[in-house]
Formats: structure tokens, sequence, C-alpha cells
């Protein structure tokens, strides 16, 4: 079962890479190819800092998942790792200030249920 900690490693490593993804997004507001490079020319440190916690999230996330695949089942790596889009959706309810209806909660609650009675 060693295979589940990496797995969950990956799950919010590629979580807390959407987390800053979506903080790139909102720093450079409407993406046009003259945005992106007036983004690269005028480079703060605030925005690098942010690009660089992207990359190490990212990666780290790719080799916790290499990692939980090498001894655990496929199917069962990435559902557990796919749960990051719902932890994703748990912490913009608090980062961002997003809404959810109950229907959304729902289905989240059951998306954790159904991996949980996978890997257990």
């Amino acid at each position: 079962m060693k295979w589940v900690i990496f797995a969950v490693a990956a799950m919010f490593l590629f979580t807390f890479a959407n987390v800053v993804l979506k903080k790139i997004v909102n720093e450079i507001g409407q993406i046009t190819i003259s945005n992106l490079q007036n983004m690269f020319s005028n480079l703060t440190i605030s925005f690098t800092l942010l690009l660089v916690l992207l990359i190490v999230f990212t990666l780290f996330g790719f080799i916790s998942m290499l990692k939980a695949l090498e001894d655990g089942k496929v199917a069962l790596v990435m559902a557990v790792v796919s749960l990051s889009t719902v932890l994703l959706a748990i912490l913009s309810i608090f980062i961002f200030g997003d809404t959810f209806s109950v229907k959304e909660i729902l289905a989240m609650a059951l998306a954790i249920i159904s991996i949980l009675i996978l890997i257990y």
C-alpha cells in the first residue's frame, strides 16, 4: 500500500500547482499573445516565485505519481491522483471564494467515497 502514499502526495502537489496556476492567470488578466510577451519581459519577484512554485509542485507531483505507478494498479493510482480536482474545489472555497451547489457538493462527496471504497 506504499503506492497510496505517493498517489496522495501527487494529488496534493497537483492541487497546489493548480492553485498557483490560477493565481498566475489572475495576475496576467486576459491572456493574449502580447500579454504573454509582456509577462516574460517584465518579470516581478512575486510572479517569478509563482512560476517557480508551479514548476516545483508539478515536477514533484509527477515524480510522486510515477513512484505510485511502480507498485500500484494504474486505474487505482490515477483515481486517487484525479481527486486533486475535488481537493482543488474545496480549497477554492477558501482561497478564491468559489461557491458550489448542493448537487456539486454531493458529486464531490461521492467521488471521494468511491475512491475510498476502491482502495480499501
